[in-house]
């Protein structure tokens, strides 16, 4: 079962879901380098859903806070926090 989690930014509320081991394998090995910051935008191209649907290449088009406070919610539902 893969996890997920609301994260709710003013009115709008987006669903983070897991990524499959096939989505992650092309993101991970970015992770620890001068690309990490793209990785995390992939990595919420391929979590992010608004109604139901994912959000892909819409993310790209989210304010800053809202990137702000959906990363650490995708890093949690991935198992990547630290925690």
């Amino acid at each position: 079962m893969l996890s997920k989690k609301t994260v709710k930014i003013g009115s709008e509320e987006y669903e983070v879901r897991e990524v499959t081991i096939a989505q992650m394998l092309p993101i991970l090995p970015k992770f620890g380098t001068d690309e990490q910051q793209q990785a995390q935008v992939e990595l919420l191209k391929a979590c992010v859903y608004k109604d139901g649907e994912l959000l892909g290449d819409k993310i790209d088009s989210l304010g800053i806070k809202s990137f702000m406070l959906l990363t650490p919610a995708v890093l949690e539902v991935c198992g990547m926090s630290g925690e």
